[in-house]
Order: C-alpha cells, then structure tokens, then sequence
C-alpha cells in the first residue's frame, strides 16, 4: 500500500504542503503487518547510501513519525526497506477515523479537523474523508491529545497513537 501523497496543513486561509515533502527523492517501504504481507510506502529523502528522512506521516505504520531518519536496504527489485529508525524526530503521529462514514459519503469533517487544528501547526496526509493521520511537533503534543480525546468524547471520531497498536 503506497500513499504517496504530500504531508499538508492549513495555515492562513489556505492548504500548504510540509516543505521538506516537495524534496522528497524515494519512498521508503514498512512492513506493518507481515502476516498479511502489507506494506507502506512513506515519502522520504535520501540522506547517504542507507539513510532517509522521512517526509510523509504514516497511516499504519506504528512507531514511525514524520521527520524520522530511518536506515534501510535495498531489495532485489530496488525498493529501500526500512530496517530501523536510526533517529527518532519530536513528531508524535496520531489517526482519525470517522466510523460512521459508509462508501460514497460526501463528508467533509476532515476539513474542519485541519482547520481546527492549525494553531497547533500539524500536518496531515488524508487516506479519504474517514482516515487520517497527523503529525504533532512535541511543542504541541498534549494541545493535540487534549483536542483529541475531547472530539473522541463526544462521540465526533475515534483516534490512537501512532506510537504503538492499541
């Protein structure tokens, strides 16, 4: 599963894309569930012949955060392989879901969530209107969680940490 779609946020009235992403020059594959052999492809950028930093935020993939310096291999076919992260970055990543959006739904409470979100200078990579992932720089960590944990109160989303399965 490749999501190759830049990291954005709402900052001003408009979408922007997380600078470092418009570098990106390789994708970078996980494995996050053996089992079933999926894998994730986060946009990064080449830093020396077995190093990259990552400029996409994962949306399954746990333990990985944007900004992250992963090293890795490459395969028989080419692709870099993540075998670890070699410098963690600040970032905590979290996932929204909308449970009650069925296939086809015109929903746009994602927007809001961004919007919502822009003091707190997060970036996104929205999988559709029922999926998202953010990345929350440690400055704002526990706003983020705050928010989080309200909307999921009320009954507006469900959401977990991307540090590890619930």
């Amino acid at each position: 599963m490749e999501h190759p779609s830049r990291a954005t946020r709402y900052a001003s009235g408009a979408y922007v894309v997380y600078p470092a992403a418009l570098e990106e020059n390789t994708t970078v594959w996980f494995a996050f569930d053996v089992e079933r052999e999926l894998w994730e492809g986060l946009l990064a950028i080449r830093e020396g012949e077995d190093r990259a930093r990552l400029v996409g935020v994962p949306l399954w993939t746990y333990g990985l955060h944007l900004d992250d310096v992963v090293e890795y291999i490459e395969s028989g076919e080419g692709a870099a392989v993540a075998s670890r992260v070699v410098e963690p970055s600040d970032n905590r990543t979290f996932r929204v879901t909308y449970p009650d959006l069925r296939p086809g739904d015109d929903d746009d409470r994602w927007r809001q969530l961004l919007i919502d979100m822009e003091p707190w200078d997060c970036w996104f990579d929205v999988l559709g209107p029922g999926y998202l992932a953010i990345s929350a720089p440690a400055a704002t960590v526990e706003a983020v969680e705050r928010y989080l944990d309200h909307g999921a109160g009320a009954g507006d989303f469900l959401y977990e940490s991307g540090d590890s399965p619930a």
